[in-house]
């Protein structure tokens, strides 16, 4: 396969295939058109496929008997958010959201574009792989936590996956470059949303009320010290109060405070469950304190950042090279976003790469999850040819990655990541 030319040849594909993606976001767990579309568009190109309740779709290409088996995964689910027509210097090119509140401001639309054009091209040169490609489809990525559904499919029907590999869209790279890091990529996540109740009254007497702010005050006080007691200076990490939700008005003393937020961590055996257990502790003890008690309304992790295999970048980073050229790659720093894919990244080694979509001279450059988010179409090519380079590099080499998956099953590795 000429991998490059047959990208540039598909340019008007994956371009349109955004497109209608992107005018036709959806919700996580609510991907019911976009999965109708991309079983559509699998039969029109002739590539077998199931769909798994719940996870999305698999598709499978080659033959497992004739060599490993390597997994390509993108993402599918848009954010709640209203889109901006204009990116942070003109209007967007590409038409934007029908879809009133619901937005493609993350990139999956490009992801699930990127990937459907490399399923055509790998299916028109299937006798040429020498082994199988998974295509995954993966729904609720924006912490619906679908994957969990597809990992359990691929471990029940035991399915092998040898490697897997997944792009996203990066605003910080200049569109074209790819970023295929050793180590750590991106960051686990530690969300929650707790209640403190203490006893309402007057402001004119607070001696006669237990204030539940001033119990929040030195909770929130108290979690600046975790950085310093609790968490090695070697352990990149963050901490952020998000919301707080306290009063209706200027002389009453609310009985309750909510408060929500997150935190990122790259490793979750160190710095994630350090900072949880300091913020129960905190939390339990301050209450104590002061006399309030606290309801826990919601609490996930800390979850898995990704650890990249070097293997498998040394694969990716092989495949830009000889299919795109040496000054494709770039580098850059771990991103402290948080992934879906760290999950099945427990399971199978992985590369997850970062494909640049910059264009500062066409007001490119908001980050994800915001309204003026917007996308250097020219950089699709570049990952799609990305994606095929990974699947025909690996899929060619006799290489077995270095690698010690999670020492249980699905469940046990889902049981891992702490729920309230």
């Amino acid at each position: 396969m000429d991998i490059l030319k047959l990208a540039r040849e598909n340019e008007s594909l994956v371009i349109s295939l955004r497109h209608y993606l992107h005018q036709h976001p959806e919700l996580s767990g609510q991907e019911f058109e976009t999965l109708r579309f991309l079983r559509q568009k699998l039969e029109e190109f002739g590539v077998p496929y199931v769909e798994v309740e719940n996870g999305g779709i698999l598709g499978f290409l080659g033959d497992e008997h004739r060599g490993r088996t390597v997994l390509l995964r993108a993402d599918m689910d848009a954010l709640p958010m209203q889109e901006s027509p204009d990116n942070t210097k003109q209007p967007k090119r590409c038409p934007i959201s029908q879809v009133p509140g619901v937005a493609h401001t993350c990139g999956h639309d490009a992801h699930t574009a990127m990937l459907l054009t490399a399923a055509k091209i790998l299916r028109e040169h299937e006798t040429e792989l020498p082994g199988r490609v998974i295509l995954c489809f993966e729904r609720g990525e924006e912490g619906g936590n679908n994957l969990e559904f597809i990992l359990r499919y691929l471990e029940a029907e035991h399915i092998r996956v040898d490697a897997c590999h997944a792009l996203h869209v990066a605003p910080g790279l200049e569109a074209g470059k790819i970023a295929a890091l050793y180590g750590p990529t991106t960051a686990g996540n530690f969300s929650f949303d707790v209640t403190i109740t203490g006893k309402g009254g007057h402001g004119s007497r607070p001696d006669l009320s237990n204030n539940p702010l001033d119990c929040f005050h030195a909770f929130y006080g108290g979690l600046q010290s975790i950085w310093m007691r609790d968490v090695s200076p070697c352990e990149p990490a963050t901490l952020a109060i998000c919301k707080v939700q306290y009063g209706t008005t200027w002389n009453i003393i609310a009985p309750t405070l909510n408060f929500a937020g997150n935190g990122r961590v790259f490793s979750q055996e160190t710095a994630g469950m350090a900072i949880r257990r300091r913020f129960l502790e905190l939390l339990d003890g301050m209450t104590r304190l002061y006399g309030c008690t606290y309801t826990i309304n919601a609490m996930r992790g800390p979850s898995f950042g990704i650890l990249n295999n070097k293997d498998c970048v040394d694969i990716a980073r092989a495949g830009i090279r000889k299919n795109l050229g040496e000054d494709v790659l770039a580098e850059m720093p771990p991103e402290f976003a948080s992934e879906s894919m760290a999950l099945m990244m427990r399971l199978y080694p992985g590369a997850y790469c970062m494909l640049g979509i910059k264009n500062e001279d066409m007001g490119i450059t908001a980050i994800p999850h915001n309204p003026m988010f917007d996308i250097d179409e020219s950089a699709l090519v570049t990952g799609v040819a990305a994606q095929l380079s990974f699947a025909t590099e690996f899929l060619a080499r006799d290489l077995t990655p270095a690698f010690t998956p999670f020492p249980g099953t699905v469940e046990d590795l889902i049981r891992s990541i702490p729920m309230q």
